[in-house]
């Protein structure tokens, strides 16, 4: 079978050869979250047929929306932007709105009252309305840091720019397109995958990206810091801080877990020397720093600090106590970041004894899903933190979610929930000890043989010191020295 290490090489040779077209493209860049490609490729996912009329429609109302974004996010003051010599690039969604306060979800404290700093918040699945929500109220947050859209950097010229660039893009794949070198059924993939994003408009938005980091960089500050995912946006940044403002340095911060299913973070060996990296990357903890380091020989990859779970209490580790099949009342399921995977996963949960209770976290990136109510009676839909939850199950099921490591701070056993087929691309617990699971599992995961496994599991993630590893917690001055002062990792 085709592996994900062949097609990310397959790609990867392309992508070298035309890499400051190529970033702009979450195709080309392997963002398998947004695309796909790959499992279509092996037969995982079906190929369906763009529908250009539809994209088209969608492109239009992108752009209707950022004009009206543009105009009505209050416009940043060029005067105080120029005294700024920190830009960090950071998200926005409910999350960040801490009862009337500004909450850096990603940063946390580490940007609180330096006047050096500002924050530049793309917004998280800015449907029309919650986008225009979220514009309204970050700027309305009392701040101890100062936060603002993108969109108040934003003009029509960007905008109209933008369009220009997009349509020049698919000419310029016309012409190029007959050197694409793949697998006939994979280049037919991939070319009707980069034609969507064309016509939906997604190219349109990496251009947005490059010409608002053109405008912003003009100021060269002496420092950036961004959440790092290697995503179109983070590459863009890095090749325009290259030419633009070389002397900045880049920090990108590896702030959560990731797996193969986000192909991205793995770079081929044809893509080691690109411009499109970070000076530095910063890593939640040695494990991921191990795994990342071995992609970017070139790339300065550090262990820093766990800085969003600096919440989580080492102590109550040791409080963890075994499961018991006679008290296995309820449970918890963390879903990931792949909405495309609720539906079949939902499904496959219908098969838990009816007896037991489960509880539906679905990630935060998708806030409609909260509010959906038409699950089986055993199916609680719950908004509560993992912290009272935890207060409720004592077992949490993990689908590609970093909650399946942090879950046993909160007193609570973890198993990871995996698609058989998917099994290689969903794993995150490199080298862990964590037990995991599949469907074939869930009739029986009351059974006296499962909660013996599981009790193991636990005992072995404990004794191996494997947590501590994972996450490197370190207090907030010591954080924000890593973080933000240039003499620190020299």
């Amino acid at each position: 079978m085709y592996s994900a290490d062949s097609y990310n090489e397959s790609i990867g040779s392309f992508y070298k050869k035309y890499p400051y077209f190529a970033q702009l493209s979450p195709t080309l860049c392997r963002c398998e979250g947004q695309s796909s490609s790959f499992l279509k490729f092996v037969g995982k996912k079906p190929i369906t047929k763009n529908n250009y009329f539809s994209l088209v429609f969608i492109f239009f109302l992108k752009i209707l929306r950022d004009i009206i974004y543009t105009l009505y996010a209050k416009k940043f003051d060029q005067k105080l932007f120029s005294n700024k010599k920190i830009l960090v690039f950071s998200f926005f969604d409910s999350r960040s709105n801490n009862n009337g306060t500004l909450k850096e979800e990603y940063f946390r404290e580490i940007l609180e009252n330096n006047a050096n700093v500002v924050c530049i918040y793309k917004l998280i699945t800015p449907k029309f309305l919650r986008g225009l929500n979220y514009i309204n109220t970050l700027q309305n947050l009392k701040k101890n840091h100062y936060g603002v859209s993108e969109y108040s950097f934003f003009n029509l010229k960007i905008i109209f720019k933008s369009i220009f660039l997009s349509i020049k893009f698919f000419f310029v794949l016309q012409k190029i397109k007959s050197k694409i070198q793949l697998d006939t059924k994979l280049k037919k993939i991939i070319l009707r995958e980069v034609y969507r994003e064309i016509f939906g408009g997604i190219i349109y938005q990496s251009y947005s990206s490059k010409l608002l980091y053109e405008k912003l960089l003009i100021n060269k500050p002496i420092l950036i810091l961004s959440v790092w995912e290697n995503q179109p946006w983070n590459r863009i940044l890095e090749s325009v801080k290259k030419v633009v403002s070389p002397h900045t340095l880049s920090r990108g911060f590896q702030h959560t877990g990731f797996s193969k299913k986000l192909l991205q973070h793995f770079p081929s060996k044809f893509e080691i020397n690109l411009d499109s990296y970070p000076d530095e990357i910063l890593c939640n903890g040695k494990i991921n720093k191990d795994a990342l380091e071995k992609f970017y020989p070139n790339i300065d990859v550090r262990i820093a600090s766990a800085l969003r779970q600096n919440n989580l209490n080492l102590n109550s580790l040791s409080k963890l106590q075994n499961l018991d099949k006679n008290k296995l009342k309820d449970i918890a399921f963390a879903f990931s970041w792949d909405e495309n995977s609720y539906a079949k996963i939902l499904k496959e949960l219908e098969q838990v004894p009816k007896e037991i209770n489960i509880y539906l976290k679905f990630h935060p990136n998708y806030p409609h899903w909260k509010d959906r109510s038409n699950f089986q009676s055993n199916f609680i839909n719950c908004n509560l933190s993992w912290e009272a939850l935890s207060k409720i199950c004592p077992l949490v099921l993990v689908n590609d979610n970093s909650i399946m490591f942090e879950s046993f701070f909160y007193g609570m056993h973890s198993i990871i929930y995996e698609d058989y087929d998917l099994a290689d691309l969903e794993k995150r617990d490199f080298q862990s000890p964590i037990l995991h699971i599949d469907k074939s599992h869930l009739k029986k995961i009351n059974s006296l043989e499962l909660i013996d496994l599981i009790n193991i599991s636990t005992k072995s993630v404990l004794e191996s010191n494997y947590l501590i590893d994972y996450f490197n917690f370190l207090d907030i001055d010591s954080s924000r020295k890593i973080f933000l002062e240039l003499n620190e990792l020299k």
